[in-house]
């Protein structure tokens, strides 16, 4: 363990800091999956029109 490293004490604290972490890197990916659409359908290369890519870049949750 590296110096100042906090070791979780019970077992809701360790679910709480794993999934809370799965949460962001969930949302991240999303948001890079709604980035990548957003030039697809602007140039008419993907399935989705700009009218659903638009909420699809901005808000993946």
């Amino acid at each position: 363990m590296t110096h100042g490293a906090r070791c979780p004490t019970t077992l809701r604290t360790a679910l709480v800091r794993g999934y809370g972490h799965y949460v962001v890197f969930a949302a991240l990916a999303a948001t890079g999956a709604g980035l990548e659409t957003a030039p697809d359908a602007a140039e008419h290369h993907g399935h989705l029109s700009t009218r659903g890519a638009g909420p699809a870049a901005a808000a993946p949750w």
